[in-house]
């Protein structure tokens, strides 16, 4: 009975969650507009040529990510409410696949038989956090399949690997769970962050089960699925595009050599992570805070290490909010990298010292980790999974369009960071329940206001 009654409350809230996305979406649909910049220009082709035609066109002079175009041009040529009814059930899909992964992820890392309380509910105004303004400066509907929509399949296609992982291996014999796998990879590996991430879970993965003795052929299959999308990736279309693009955008672009580039990647992504005040970084930055404080850890160093993001952050925050007073920009200072197109210049202070404090910043918060997690297991594997998510902003810094394509591009850096800090929150509501009760408040208003904010501004 106790187990029934606790299935029934789990669905309950489960329901409540997915009615409070499909609310907030309702609501954050009607308020964007439909026909804006990248969707406009669609929408006028597509009065002139068929969908073939277009994607042909597109396919030999601008981009090879026909498959997620093919998805777009299909909702532009039917009413606005088939996509808003589509996307938000994509949103509500989004968010129960990361609570599902991080609450398995905590669960595993420390050893509980439950998630906390209210789990569902912490994962919707988390990913509330995020700043969805940044999935309507190129058109709602084009940003939405281009970022989220990719990265959801990715999520879908590693279903079978955590399912394999977390040793429920009769799940994974399922034909059917291999062919949606299968399918789900074709468009998420069909844009180049996600097919990079899942480039590098999937070998991963299969190297782990293989040392335990776990053989999967369908893992590799997967695998070379991936490698076939980002093969076709690099054909026509994106050959075009980068010329195009660097032409356009940024001249200099083709005389940079491979670590020219890297450094950029690694640069802007440290930057705007840091440096523009980001909910998201907020959020884990207070729970790690609160680990820090919570855990009987009493060294000094291992503390001030998890405290140090939240203090930066606060120094963020301050500096904006001091401007916005003065009639200055404050946060200048602290900018490594100068960026015209969002209106950031280089600190006075110059790139290297506003670099070498982010770089300690981050560096504070892998020690933190690597200090707190128990086993080498997971050490590696929560601070891999913020490193890849990482790493496939920083692959931005091999486009042309790396200061052009603005903050979208770090969704999936910032789906790894929701990932981790769901499998941390569970490790919080385990050490204590009264730093989980007053970080889960602390997230349902943080969440809740950042959306309502960002739908206010976009309405206007």
């Amino acid at each position: 009975m106790k187990w029934f009654d606790g299935k029934r409350r789990e669905s309950g809230e489960c329901l409540l969650a997915a009615g409070i996305l499909a609310a907030a979406f309702a609501w954050f649909h009607f308020s964007s507009v439909w026909a804006s910049s990248d969707t406009l220009y669609f929408l006028n082709e597509l009065s002139r040529v068929s969908v073939s035609e277009l994607l042909w066109s597109r396919f030999e002079n601008v981009t090879s990510r026909v498959v997620l175009e093919a998805i777009l041009f299909f909702f532009l040529k039917h009413s606005p409410v088939w996509f808003y009814v589509c996307n938000t059930a994509v949103v509500i899909l989004t968010v129960f696949m990361l609570g599902f992964y991080g609450r398995e992820m905590g669960k595993r890392c420390f050893r509980m038989e439950e998630a906390p309380p209210f789990f569902w509910l912490l994962t919707v105004f988390l990913f509330f956090c995020y700043p969805f303004g940044d999935m309507t400066v190129a058109g709602v509907p084009g940003s939405f399949i281009n970022y989220v929509w990719s990265g959801t399949f990715g999520m879908a296609a590693l279903l079978p690997l955590c399912l394999l992982l977390m040793n429920r291996g009769e799940g994974v014999y399922s034909k059917k769970l291999w062919l949606l796998s299968a399918l789900c990879v074709i468009p998420a590996a069909n844009m180049e962050q996600p097919a990079a991430l899942l480039f590098f879970f999937l070998p991963a993965g299969a190297v782990y089960l293989f040392r335990k003795g776990v053989k999967s052929r369908g893992i590799l299959v997967l695998w070379g699925l991936t490698i076939c999308s980002m093969a076709f990736l690099l054909s026509q279309g994106n050959a075009v595009r980068v010329e195009m693009s660097a032409q356009a955008y940024w001249p200099e672009f083709t005389e940079l050599n491979l670590m020219q580039k890297l450094w950029n990647g690694v640069a802007s992504t440290m930057n705007y992570l840091l440096c523009i005040p980001n909910m998201i970084f907020l959020s884990f930055a207070v729970l790690l805070a609160l680990l820090a404080l919570s855990s009987p850890q009493k060294s000094v160093l291992w503390r001030l290490s998890g405290l140090i993001p939240l203090f930066w952050e606060g120094v963020i925050l301050a500096a904006k909010a001091a401007g916005k007073l003065l009639g200055r920009d404050l946060l200048r200072w602290f900018n490594g990298v100068e960026d015209l197109s969002l209106g950031t210049e280089l600190s006075p202070l110059g790139a290297g010292l506003p670099l070498f404090l982010q770089a300690l910043v981050l560096g504070s918060a892998v020690l933190f980790l690597w200090q707190y997690l128990d086993t080498v297991f997971w050490k590696i594997s929560i601070i891999g999974l913020l490193g890849i998510g990482f790493a496939s902003r920083v692959l931005m810094g091999f486009s042309p369009t790396l200061f052009e394509s603005h903050m979208r591009t770090f969704y999936y850096m910032y789906l790894t960071i929701l990932a981790a800090e769901l499998c941390l929150a569970a490790g919080l509501g385990k050490c204590s329940a009264k730093y989980y009760r007053f970080y889960w408040v602390f997230i349902a208003l943080l969440g809740n206001a950042n959306f309502v904010r960002v739908v206010l501004k976009i309405a206007g």
